[in-house]
């Protein structure tokens, strides 16, 4: 506790401040015996014959010397009590009221609310709570917010508190966010998940994690680019939708503004899928029929107009523009030989595919195409049948008068009176196209997108065009 600094200005009166036994309170009283205040506890204080009193609303011990003056400045007949917070400023209490005056008794904020929060940002800040609602006092800048239905605070991992604050509007469910000087930075258009303190966008009827750092989306878009930003899939492998003016548009994890970056589109389509498409993981929650849905989106529908468009979102590109009809075709989940997924297109009168691996296939190709597990794609053109991957490589060669299907591994194969047996798991081992390529880690190894985010030399020459500072973090 700081010592208190004489006030030689006022006119000081003894007056009784005396320990009541019994029930832990002490009681002080003016000259005229008048009871004016009680606070829990008592203890001497270290200087002349003070007291520090413990002030239960906060508690803490505020010291009142003999003359009935907190911290030798505030007098008790005008304060029932007054509490230092930080660098001259105190919280004062009157007819359980509080207002914060400075050491010189100017009046920040008028004795006539319910309660004032402090909290060391960045700046000192208070939340005040009246009886209609809230609002963001910044005492180093003097300067208040306006009144909002609730005031949240925003923190951090290890509840480290974060720069900014949730607000909410009467009449609404939905926060919005707030910077420390109380400017709305963030419309009210998201949920508050009160258990984890973090904001939710639900778009399409899922739920996405919102986060701010540093005036950034996650740390690292821009917030004045965008009406809103939220993040499909996890921190290492991801994309962004990005919403302005009523239109959406993409931002990939790997280079800033690459995807669709100015919002054009009127939807984005997300739908479940299998893992060469998504790796989700889906978990219905307690309230409605929205389910939270995280994971790895590769392939991405955008429409416009009657009009649709497939993205990657993996390294950036736009496979397709312009179609008459993009839709995913779901894996079979109780099927003996389920499918995999893939994208099914229309574009100027034709009728094609494209795989889980990026492929793409038109129908006209071949006479028949058959979609299986493990990403086996089954052809016929001109009465032979062969196999493909996923990928687009020959598997079996189109050569063969009739294949069945032993299992999920082994096949029949035909070629006039020859009927051979093949196990696919091997063919495909075998197959070097299909086949992961080594990576390395030596030709950037001093870039940001290298050394802290663990992007090969292969990742950087194909994904950022040999350009590391590319990657939109960049220390």
């Amino acid at each position: 506790m700081r010592k208190p600094i004489p006030n030689k200005d006022k006119e000081k009166k003894k007056i009784k401040i005396e320990r009541r036994t019994g029930n832990h309170y002490s009681y002080y009283v003016d000259a005229n015996g008048i009871l004016k205040g009680r606070w829990g506890g008592h203890k001497k204080c270290d200087y002349g014959n003070g007291h520090e009193l413990y002030y239960d609303r906060y508690r803490s011990y505020i010291p009142i010397d003999e003359s009935g003056f907190f911290y030798n400045i505030f007098d008790c007949r005008k304060y029932d009590a007054v509490l230092l917070i930080d660098g001259g400023i105190y919280i004062c209490e009157k007819n359980n009221k509080i207002g914060l005056i400075d050491s010189n008794e100017n009046i920040l904020i008028n004795c006539v609310y319910e309660s004032i929060t402090t909290y060391k940002l960045s700046d000192l800040i208070c939340l005040v709570k009246s009886k209609t609602g809230s609002f963001i006092y910044n005492v180093t800048d003097k300067k208040a917010s306006k009144e909002y239905k609730e005031l949240v605070l925003c923190y951090l991992k290890h509840n480290v508190l974060g720069d900014y604050i949730y607000y909410r509007n009467k009449n609404k469910r939905r926060f919005g966010v707030l910077d420390k000087k109380g400017n709305e930075i963030l419309p009210d258009i998201y949920y508050l998940n009160r258990s984890t303190n973090q904001l939710h966008y639900i778009y399409d009827n899922y739920h996405y994690t919102v986060s701010i750092k540093g005036g950034l989306y996650y740390g690292i878009i821009p917030i004045h680019e965008f009406d809103n930003c939220f993040r499909v899939g996890t921190k290492d492998g991801c994309f962004y939708i990005t919403e302005k003016n009523g239109k959406y548009g993409l931002l990939t994890n790997y280079i800033k503004l690459k995807v669709a970056s100015e919002p054009f589109f009127d939807k984005i389509i997300l739908d479940k899928s299998g893992k060469s498409l998504f790796e989700n993981g889906y978990h219905k929650i307690s309230k409605g029929d929205l389910l939270w849905k995280w994971g790895t989106v590769v392939f991405i529908i955008a429409k416009k107009g009657k009009k649709y468009w497939l993205f990657n979102g993996y390294n950036g590109t736009c496979l397709l523009d312009n179609c008459d009809l993009i839709i995913f075709i779901e894996k079979r989940r109780y099927s003996e030989y389920s499918k995999e997924p893939y994208i099914d297109f229309y574009k100027n009168g034709k009728h094609g595919f494209i795989t889980s691996g990026g492929f793409i296939i038109y129908e006209d190709d071949y006479d028949e195409i058959t979609f299986t597990r493990g990403g086996f794609i089954y052809i016929t053109k001109d009465g032979k049948h062969g196999i493909i991957t996923h990928l687009g490589s020959e598997l079996i060669p189109c050569e063969y008068d009739f294949i069945d299907i032993i299992d999920q591994n082994y096949i029949l194969v035909k070629k006039g009176d020859n009927v051979e047996k093949i196990n696919l798991s091997e063919v495909s081992k075998s197959d070097t196209s299909i086949q992961n390529e080594e990576q390395h880690y030596s030709k950037y190894n001093d870039s940001y997108a290298q050394k802290v985010m663990g992007y090969s030399d292969e990742d950087i020459d194909s994904v950022l065009d040999g350009d590391p500072d590319a990657y939109w973090n960049i220390d």
